[in-house]
């Protein structure tokens, strides 16, 4: 009696030639979670290696897997190891890899007969003069090689397709909150506290001062709009708190308040001139204003809510840098994150 054929896989591994095909379709944000969790055998190890959340990675690769149609590694407690088609496409993708690391050392490396490695860096104004700048200053007295170009701008950058390779950006979170999704490798540098905040001239020509955040719709506000295309048009901001004492899940309840908007700028320090010129009511980073706070110039407000804090975070490309941009980068990281802002 003749047996039945086998029942196929529904894993069954991929031909030679749609392993190809299929490689040749990865993004490099592809390849560095592949290498990443094939070299650390640990998706929390590998998740961190690239500033990433473990859910984020995890999703990642079962994004990779179901387009492939096959797992790639088994998962145990102990780990992750790559299984024997995951042994073959890591093959690959270093391979498809290298290609990406050889162009960056070229166009870094300083060699006879070539122009120095130029490194181009946008950050906000107010960060870049009093931090950025100066430790770029030191970086460069060190390595008289380098050519850097630094510029002072709010707008996104696309890694991929501009001649910028870090880009340094703020967002406003709390704690427990998360970054939104980058395409790219973004990492914490530092968390700066914000304070609310107005001259005290201003404060005086009113008739109270707020008590909640629903007394700021009636005031003139003063914020910072970064994006003309998204933000220009918007006559008000929305102007996130929480309150000061409530504990459990209170803490982490968010009151978002609608303020309207009578001037906007695009950087920091130009914010600070309207608040000292009496202008209105804003949210400033507490290292900016505090000395203007402790000669009475301004007054903060609220003080039974908190805000999110200013977090600042360097944003690179997934593809590995040249080495000098490597130990630039990793210079940045150490030093901003030893700064405590007040």
């Amino acid at each position: 009696m003749p047996t039945a054929p086998p029942t196929p896989s529904p894993h069954a591994a991929p031909d030679a030639q749609a392993l190809r095909r299929w490689g040749a379709g990865l993004s490099t944000q592809d390849m560095a979670a592949l290498l990443a969790l094939g070299g650390y055998g640990k998706l929390g190890t590998a998740a961190q290696a690239l500033d990433m959340a473990p859910a984020s990675l995890s999703q990642r690769l079962k994004g990779i897997e179901q387009r492939l149609g096959a797992p790639l590694f088994k998962r145990s407690a102990a780990g992750m190891q790559a299984n024997q088609l995951g042994e073959l496409v890591l093959a690959q993708v270093r391979e498809l890899a290298a290609p990406l690391d050889a162009l960056a050392a070229l166009t870094e490396g300083l060699r006879a007969g070539q122009a120095a490695p130029r490194i181009t860096i946008s950050c906000p104004g107010q960060v870049g003069e009093q931090w950025l700048q100066p430790l770029l200053l030191e970086f460069m007295a060190r390595h008289p090689g380098l050519r850097t170009h630094l510029e002072y701008d709010n707008r996104w950058h696309d890694l991929n397709r501009t001649p910028v390779d870090l880009v340094f950006r703020q967002h406003r979170l709390f704690a427990d909150e998360a970054l939104p999704p980058y395409a790219h490798v973004a990492r914490r540098v530092l968390q700066r506290p914000q304070v609310l905040c107005a001259a005290a001239g201003y404060l005086a020509a009113l008739p109270a001062p707020p008590a909640t955040p629903a007394d700021l719709a009636g005031l003139h506000c003063l914020d910072i709009k970064v994006d003309l295309a998204r933000d220009w048009a918007l006559p008000a901001s929305d102007w996130r708190f929480r309150a000061a004492a409530a504990r459990g899940k209170a803490a982490a309840r968010t009151l978002v308040q609608q303020v309207p908007v009578r001037h906007s700028v695009n950087t920091a320090g130009a914010l600070l001139q309207a608040v000292r010129a009496g202008l209105g009511v804003a949210v400033l980073p507490l290292d900016m204003v505090q000395p203007d706070l402790a000669a009475g110039r301004l007054q903060p407000l609220l003080p039974g809510y908190r805000l999110p804090s200013l977090d600042l975070y360097l944003i690179e490309p997934y593809v590995r840098a040249g080495p000098l941009q490597k130990q630039l980068v990793a210079f940045l990281l150490r030093r901003l994150r030893a700064i405590t802002p007040a």
